[in-house]
């Protein structure tokens, strides 16, 4: 059978408390799971003053200095995923493209130069294909086929919580038959154990290699 590769993923449940991050961080390192990701904004850059968003997004933010020490304790005991969602935080991610991989995310998978800087210098690139219609993920394959090597397809839907009914998990085994790794992020409610384990066992049935859980 083929390694199945386990990501936590951080997201913003730490509310911008640089204190309730170290805590979860710790937790996650001390645990079995194989990769531990970060998301990482400047809110400035992300979304204008104007914006409805800016204020809570703005209370959730947690400066770049504090990140620098989180990632570098991080990296001495597991593998670090960063998933940036401005030019700036991406900037601040490629110090790490020797010790961490890179994930574009769902609002940026259309930046077509993040995309081509991160598969030159990092090791390892996951797309969020979340929303791609078939041609378009064959269209992507076939523009960084140079590359194909580094790229992991990262399939989910993004609603949270994802009912099972709408998941297009054939999408899965479609891709594994064009040999990339495809990975998928589940946002199923962790309050029904037995759904978010069902889900996550028949995304692996249909050849999923990285399970990325929020």
């Amino acid at each position: 059978m083929n390694k199945i590769y386990f990501i936590s993923e951080i997201a913003s449940t730490h509310n911008g408390s640089v204190k309730a991050l170290k805590f979860l961080t710790n937790e996650v390192l001390n645990s079995e799971t194989d990769y531990i990701k970060f998301q990482i904004f400047k809110n400035e850059d992300l979304c204008h003053v104007s914006s409805p968003l800016y204020k809570g997004l703005k209370k959730i933010e947690i400066n770049h200095n504090e990140w620098k020490k989180i990632i570098d304790k991080s990296l001495m005991r597991k593998s670090v995923i960063l998933e940036p969602f401005d030019e700036k935080s991406y900037i601040f991610c490629k110090k790490y493209r020797k010790k961490a991989s890179l994930k574009i995310s769902a609002s940026e998978h259309d930046n077509l130069y993040m995309i081509s800087d991160a598969l030159k210098n990092f090791n390892e690139v996951f797309i969020n294909i979340s929303g791609f219609k078939m041609n378009e993920i064959i269209n992507l394959l076939k523009k960084y086929k140079k590359h194909k090597h580094k790229l992991i397809l990262m399939y989910g839907f993004q609603s949270f919580p994802s009912r099972a009914k709408d998941l297009r998990l054939q999408i899965i085994s479609d891709l594994k038959n064009k040999k990339v790794k495809v990975g998928y992020a589940d946002h199923s409610s962790t309050d029904d154990k037995i759904l978010t384990y069902l889900i996550t066992s028949k995304a692996i049935d249909f050849g999923a290699n990285y399970i990325e859980k929020h």
